[in-house]
């Protein structure tokens, strides 16, 4: 937990130049750190679902052709 945020900003920083869909993804996502409970949220998110790989899946649901959306909100 101490040093979660400071490597959230890390990741997210080094992936600034990266091209997004979303505008400003990276300050959206290290404005997150400000909420409380936050950093605890994602923490068991990636201990738990997120500690799965699901790329054998993703890579079948790519051969089917399937249309995938990803919705974001405010």
């Amino acid at each position: 937990h101490a040093v979660f945020a400071r490597q959230h900003r890390l990741g997210t920083e080094a992936e600034r130049s990266l091209p997004s869909t979303m505008p400003d993804m990276v300050n959206l996502q290290q404005n997150e750190l400000l909420y409380r409970g936050s950093i605890w949220s994602v923490m068991a998110s990636l201990r738990g679902i997120l500690a799965q790989s699901f790329e054998p899946d993703y890579r079948q649901l790519a051969t089917q052709k399937t249309a995938v959306v990803a919705i974001w909100g405010r």
